[in-house]
């Protein structure tokens, strides 16, 4: 098992690294939300969905596979790289012949234009996936951050200056194509040993493929169960609609979903694979404590101020969508006490477990929001709430308890008592603005600063256990 020093290391270098790549997200996002109208939003949130959806696939699951398994030769790697080239070409080959069908069903007839873009974007994803999970495997998380700041830096300054010269909804994509580029020349040059060509002809291949394999399946399904939501709105009420629905959904899904998890997904994942197997769920318990503490009184400070917050950050034409918010944030915040499962499941080796269960909750979703998206977004994002609570209870038995034993307790114990804490802290707030007439920013600094201490001395007890357990 590693020790704490690599461990912390390997924490603060993917936490700068997250923070420093959503502020720059963050403003990029903020800019393109201001200067492009509804439209185009939401013909870059299909294209969004469309580059996930065929990098998944593209991938085949294999980055994740090189992370699991110790013991494959350079060989052995070499050649599922090639064989990650080859699927990869065959996904850009299918994606280029899709677009403008997809572009007709879906009624975005710029989509086609774009095609060629669309599809080398995905490519050099593809081609990048690999090398970056080896860094990850590594714990070498100061050469990824070099890596994914620079070509965050690098997207954001060219989509500036396209904007500037009035490039509009182009500004966006090349941005991609310009952050994929650079994710590519520095790999080469920091992973250059890990990158060859080998013809894919050993047995030895046989056990990686199947486990990528499910870690595709499982990945699809996830990223069809989030997205499905999206697809229905661009659908049944149009882009216009969907640019609003997906910025939203964009807005108050990033501290969870690009910031906070993923911090500690790509630092659990590979500790939770070296951890003794009799240490598992206490690491896991203690990583699923610190993050309600992040989460929780987030996301229950958002779902209060969210007027605010969308008039701060997109505008005041955006503040009559603060239920929306709102009821993104609620369901956000059950998410991501959920969302560590993942890498819990994946560091055990229960991969055809999750695929199951991905495929009985996108099944769900599916049917909840089909049913009530006609009726509209207010009805059908409640609807995900209330489900999104039943998965919460429902995942517990049967995904952590088979496999790390953990009881029902244990586990809803650390989520119920921050959400206690949170809740009391949040009405406290909210007393003093209704009866003393404090100003708002006093009652967000207020909110703040209780949850920011106990966060401070969660943190700090959760440093002490690897400590003493390391």
């Amino acid at each position: 098992m590693s020790t704490p020093l690599p461990i912390f290391r390997s924490i603060s270098w993917s936490a700068i690294n997250t923070v420093i790549k959503t502020a720059l997200q963050l403003l990029q996002f903020i800019i393109l939300a201001r200067a492009l109208p509804a439209e185009s939003l939401g013909l870059l949130a299909f294209i969004s969905i469309f580059v996930s959806f065929s990098q998944v696939i593209g991938d085949g699951g294999l980055s994740n596979a090189v992370i699991f398994f110790d013991s494959l030769s350079k060989q052995i790697k070499y050649q599922l790289y090639t064989f990650g080239l080859i699927v990869g070409t065959v996904i850009s080959v299918v994606s280029l012949s899709l677009s403008s069908w997809l572009g007709l069903f879906f009624g975005l007839p710029d989509l086609e234009q774009f095609s060629l873009l669309i599809v080398a974007i995905i490519f050099i994803r593809i081609c990048t996936a690999q090398p970056i999970a080896l860094l990850q495997k590594e714990l070498e998380f100061n050469k990824i951050a070099l890596i994914e700041i620079s070509s965050q830096l690098l997207c954001f300054i060219t989509i500036c200056i396209l904007l500037w010269s009035g490039k509009g909804v182009s500004s966006a994509i090349y941005g991609q194509l310009v952050q994929a580029g650079v994710v590519f020349f520095l790999c080469l040059i920091i992973q250059s040993s890990s990158i060859g060509i080998s013809l894919p002809r050993e047995k030895e291949l046989k056990e990686p493929i199947k486990y990528g394999c499910y870690q595709m399946l499982e990945s699809m399904i996830g990223l069809f169960s989030r997205q499905f939501d999206q697809l229905i709105v661009l659908k049944l009420l149009g882009k216009e609609v969907l640019g609003i629905y997906s910025y939203l959904k964009d807005l108050i899904g990033k501290p969870m979903l690009q910031l906070i998890n993923p911090v500690a997904s790509r630092v659990l994942f590979p500790i939770l694979v070296k951890a003794p197997e009799n240490e598992i769920s206490t690491y896991y318990k203690n990583a699923l404590l610190l993050l309600c503490m992040i989460n929780i009184p987030l996301y229950l400070g958002v779902a209060y101020f969210s007027e605010l917050l969308l008039s701060v950050v997109l505008g005041d034409n955006w503040a009559q969508y603060h239920l929306i918010a709102s009821l993104f944030a609620f369901t956000y915040l059950i998410m991501s006490i959920i969302n560590p499962c993942g890498s819990l499941l994946q560091a055990v080796g229960a991969v055809r477990r999750s695929f199951y269960w991905n495929l009985a909750v996108t099944t769900l979703r599916i049917i909840v929001i089909t049913v009530t998206a006609p009726i509209g977004l207010t009805f059908m994002l409640t609807s995900l709430l209330l489900l999104q609570g039943f998965i919460l209870i429902v995942h517990w038995y049967f995904l952590i308890k088979p496999s790390i034993g953990l009881g029902m307790i244990d586990f809803f114990k650390p989520p119920i008592f921050i959400l206690l804490l949170s809740s009391c802290s949040l009405m406290g707030v909210c007393f003093f603005g209704v009866f003393i007439d404090v100003p708002i920013l006093i009652e967000i600094s207020v909110f703040l600063g209780v949850n920011s201490a106990l966060i401070v001395f969660i943190s700090l007890r959760f440093y002490g256990y690897l400590q003493n357990r390391l």
